[in-house]
């Protein structure tokens, strides 16, 4: 069976993800990831165990940048046992193609998330009644925190193919062209100042230092810089 987890939710992709690894506790898991060798991830599709060992292969962050894996994986025998994880959302053309061959499980952050980053900017009133509209979850400080660096690198000029590499992700350029317009709206300290706070927000709500809601503390911190 093979499997693919992707989506701009990594958060709950990436506990799937676990989850699902989990399961192959028995296994002998074998795991790649764009740096692995190819001709070491072919060997390990195609090759048979001699001791018939169980083997999962897991595979991380591979497949948006080497369609390749879509041919490999459709050679592999049936009874091969994959794990694809994916930080980030498959252009629909691949996972078309994909779903051909493999269960395809999709993680998106909400709607409302996306509106309510594209919608930070300073002496903005209504920043701080919409993030209170939006979910306790975890994964909001890292949206918040990812969406600033990409705001940061935008305003110090960097070009997209760089920002790709630095947070991680594919950025396509209508994407990269929206943050830099975004990031205009921003002094470059206002920016840094945002993304060490929430850094320090992080920490002390993963170090227990504090019982105060994400969302509370994320209110203050919009209040003081912005």
């Amino acid at each position: 069976m093979i499997f693919v987890i992707h989506g701009t939710d990594t958060d709950s992709s990436y506990k799937r993800f676990s989850q699902l690894l989990s399961s192959y506790s028995n296994y002998t898991q074998v795991s790649f990831d764009k740096h692995s060798q190819k001709d070491d991830l072919t060997n390990a599709f195609l090759s048979q165990d001699l001791f018939s060992t169980k083997k999962v292969i897991v595979i991380k962050n591979t497949l948006i940048v080497d369609k390749s894996l879509i041919s490999l994986l459709e050679k592999a025998p049936r009874d091969l046992e994959v794990i694809i994880w994916e930080n980030d959302e498959l252009t629909g053309s691949v996972v078309t193609k994909i779903s051909k061959i493999a269960k395809v499980e999709n993680f998106k952050l909400p709607a409302k998330l996306f509106y309510f980053l594209d919608s930070i900017a300073p002496k903005k009133k209504e920043i701080i009644a919409q993030l209170n509209k939006l979910d306790d979850e975890a994964s909001l400080i890292w949206n918040i925190q990812n969406r600033f660096l990409l705001l940061t690198l935008a305003k110090l000029r960097v070009d997209v193919s760089l920002a790709g590499k630095i947070t991680k992700r594919n950025l396509a350029d209508w994407q990269w062209s929206k943050i830099r317009q975004q990031a205009e709206k921003f002094t470059l300290l206002q920016l840094k100042s945002i993304c060490n706070a929430s850094l320090k927000i992080d920490y002390l709500i993963k170090s227990g230092q504090t019982d105060l809601s994400p969302t509370i503390l994320l209110s203050v911190m919009f209040l003081k810089y912005l």
